[in-house]
């Protein structure tokens, strides 16, 4: 890491993408993603036992739209802090990607879950029909295992509110207590078990629903980012400073 020629941060050497290293106010950042209330007050409590934050936060350099580290921006928030360590990169750099996640859901079958999704009337059709579907968006979702597949037709073509149509069915699984895991393959459980598949969501609609203000769920995107800066190490009490100038110094 050398220091950068302006006052502003620290640029990172041999990255596979540009990063500039600095602190930025906490109020300029944009999410994109909601908050897991459970995992965010575990990560406050951590916090405040160990008032150290370990991770920068990714964050596009032009929008301030956080890439990865919403928690960890929510937790400053909550704890009172100004600023953030952020991860400065260019979110339109064609090395960054945005993707999605699938959901495993495991501790029932296909079957015996169908009929908790009456009131949102999925349809049957072949696998291959279902991937088309979400990518033509006329579905929000469908789940799947290996013998069956159902999609879940729409007329919406908001991506924010085809994504939280796809989390209500997650929801519904919650709720029966299910089992579920974020992968990035579509793979299906070894037994009792099926997928859930959401539509993908772009740069551009990221990047609009970061300035309306208006946030995906949780676990909508999954950013490929080639080079991520880990281990910084910047106490809390620097960034509950009130000079930004000063609190970059010192970092």
């Amino acid at each position: 890491m050398e220091a950068d020629p302006s006052p502003d941060g620290f640029k990172i050497e041999h990255a596979q993408i540009p990063i500039l290293l600095a602190l930025r106010p906490v109020k300029g950042l944009k999410p994109h993603e909601e908050t897991v209330r459970l995992s965010l007050d575990a990560l406050v409590a951590l916090l405040r036992r160990d008032p150290v934050l370990r991770h920068p936060i990714i964050v596009d350099e032009k929008t301030g739209l956080v890439l990865d580290g919403t928690h960890r921006l929510a937790a400053l928030v909550e704890l009172g802090c100004q600023f953030a360590p952020c991860a400065l990169v260019n979110y339109q750099d064609s090395r960054i990607m945005v993707e999605r996640w699938f959901r495993k859901i495991e501790g029932t079958n296909l079957r015996d879950f169908k009929p908790k999704l009456a009131t949102i009337a999925p349809r049957q059709v072949e696998s291959a029909k279902a991937e088309q579907c979400l990518s033509d968006r006329t579905c929000y979702a469908s789940i799947e295992d290996p013998d069956d597949c159902l999609v879940f037709s729409t007329t919406t073509r908001n991506p924010v509110d085809l994504a939280y149509a796809g989390y209500e069915i997650e929801k519904i699984a919650r709720k029966d207590r299910l089992q579920i895991t974020y992968e990035d393959k579509k793979t299906f459980p070894h037994s009792n078990g099926f997928v859930l598949s959401t539509i993908a969501i772009h740069k551009p609609e990221v990047i609009e629903a970061s300035n309306r203000r208006r946030v995906f769920p949780p676990k909508t995107t999954r950013h490929i980012i080639p080079s991520r800066p880990l281990g910084i190490g910047v106490s809390l009490a620097l960034l509950r400073e009130s000079d930004l100038g000063e609190a970059q110094r010192k970092l």
